[in-house]
């Protein structure tokens, strides 16, 4: 059987990092594969040829068959062939992998580390910190909310605010305060605070 090959503007468009600042252009072109190739072949010129699957429902099939559909044997973020070159030369078992998480493991790993966490992020657990949880994200909200030019204007590092203080502030209750991006300690055991109270911190 012949495989469906997307058009050369939908493939362009989907290996391009650029295009995912623009968000409309994209979602057009991602809308007619869905409408038209959803599981189909993308080619580009510097890249090896790869399914794009856009279907919710495929995706969902095959993110739940993990036999068929392994994670380990390619790199999992969308990448060139340069650069998935230069990144099986970096790793020591030439797999490309520079960072294993979850996402990069297989079984029998993936069910052994996935179970380590797996209890922090069953609803009756997550209803728990969803205070928490709340208390920093409108203070963020109200960060980048903010105009353009004016004092504290709305500027976040997601990767320090987001990923690693949130998750700071969830986990590690037995730390009574966390090092904040706003120049000061910031309390995160779940109490009003300045940040509760709609304070004007400076942002990072």
């Amino acid at each position: 059987m012949t495989k469906p090959i997307l058009p050369g503007e939908v493939s362009a468009a989907v290996v391009n990092p650029v295009a995912y600042g623009d968000w409309e252009p994209l979602h057009e072109q991602l809308a007619w594969a869905r409408a038209n190739a959803p599981l189909a072949v993308a080619e580009s010129p510097d890249h090896d040829p790869f399914w794009l699957v856009t279907r919710h429902a495929d995706i969902m099939a095959i993110s739940r068959d993990p036999q068929r559909f392994a994670n380990g044997i390619r790199p999992t973020v969308l990448t060139n062939r340069d650069g998935e070159a230069l990144a099986r030369a970096a790793t020591p078992n030439n797999d490309g992998h520079l960072i294993r998480s979850l996402v990069q493991m297989d079984a029998p790993d993936h069910m052994k580390y996935r179970l380590l966490t797996q209890s922090w992020f069953m609803p009756k657990n997550l209803k728990i910190v969803e205070d928490r949880i709340r208390l920093i994200a409108r203070h963020d909200q109200r960060v980048l909310a903010r105009p353009h030019g004016s004092k504290n204007a709305g500027n976040l590092r997601f990767i320090v605010r987001i990923v690693l203080e949130m998750f700071a502030s969830i986990h590690y209750k037995k730390l009574p305060k966390v090092a904040g991006t706003y120049g000061e300690q910031s309390r995160i055991d779940g109490r009003k605070d300045r940040r509760a109270e709609g304070a004007d911190c400076g942002s990072d």
